[in-house]
């Protein structure tokens, strides 16, 4: 261990490891005037000149193909900024997880309203047929991940039952003949995927033929998946939502206490909370029925209710 932290030295910027220059220092004088145009520039060329120092130590075939990957018209592309997308683009290849927040926490967005900001920053990223590409591989992994849940512990939702009964009605031996038959299906004009969206409650999973049965539908009949909410997904008990224990269980129970709560203080007679107590109050009956909903899913996973 020793020898080894004796091995790493900074020379400038780069820290060197053995004698291979390993990553870029990015300190306070650099990083809070990251902004500055001569700033970055200068920041970029450091981190070009390290990552070229890195790949020279590949085999020189393997050097120059990576070389020639981050050129465009002749004009290297690599940033900074470049390497804060692909962790993003990271992020949401883990579409059962909380991205947004994961994306705030670590690029300290300090906008105040961030997550107009954070979804601004990973909107648009890539083409629709790169995401189209994406979501489709994304979702056959998914749905691989359902099948082995054999004892249905792990994911549930309505959008998870639509899965296991559709694929009741097939058998296959092999996972080659599982592959080809989520290609036929999640490509199907009429019955593939529409679009899979992450949440941190839950993803949205939408079918083509169970687009009319989103809860999000604007007045021209189309599903605003990206901008789905708790109480437009959960509260309202959405055909495609779909739940992943290990993932949104935590954030499932934070959003049941919150609508405990404003039930509690609606039932305090004392308070003036308990004015609002009635059967067709909206915010009863919108805290009534979340609290329904995670209950039904938790039970469906196995939970007991404390």
């Amino acid at each position: 261990m020793a020898s080894r932290m004796a091995a790493q030295k900074r020379k400038g910027n780069i820290i060197i490891l053995d004698g291979i220059p390993k990553a870029i220092w990015l300190d306070k004088s650099l990083t809070k005037e990251l902004h500055l145009s001569h700033r970055s520039k200068r920041i970029n060329i450091m981190f070009r000149s390290a990552f070229y120092r890195m790949i020279d130590t590949l085999p020189t075939e393997i050097a120059n193909e990576i070389k020639q990957s981050q050129t465009f018209d002749g004009n290297i592309t690599i940033s900074i900024h470049g390497c804060r997308h692909l962790f993003a683009d990271y992020l949401l290849r883990r579409f059962e997880g909380d991205v947004f927040r994961a994306i705030r926490r670590h690029f300290a967005h300090s906008s105040k309203n961030v997550m107009n900001f954070t979804l601004a920053y990973i909107r648009n990223k890539i083409a629709p047929i790169e995401r189209r590409r994406c979501e489709i591989a994304y979702t056959k992994e998914l749905i691989k991940r359902m099948v082995g849940d054999v004892n249905h512990t792990m994911f549930t939702g309505n959008s998870v039952e639509y899965v296991r009964k559709y694929l009741n009605k097939f058998s296959w031996k092999t996972p080659e003949e599982l592959d080809f038959l989520l290609d036929e299906w999640l490509n199907d004009e009429d019955e593939g995927l529409e679009r899979i969206v992450p949440h941190s409650y839950g993803f949205c999973l939408l079918f083509k033929n169970r687009i009319k049965q989103a809860k999000c539908l604007d007045k021209q009949g189309v599903a605003k998946v990206d901008r789905g909410d708790s109480q437009t997904c959960v509260g309202s008990g959405c055909a495609n939502l779909g739940v992943d224990a290990d993932s949104h269980l935590a954030t499932l129970e934070q959003i049941k206490v919150t609508h405990e709560n404003i039930l509690a203080s609606i039932n305090n007679k004392g308070g003036l909370m308990s004015l609002l107590k009635s059967n067709n109050n909206i915010r009863f009956k919108r805290s009534s029925r979340t609290i329904q909903v995670i209950n039904t899913l938790e039970a469906q996973l196995g939970i007991s209710q404390g």
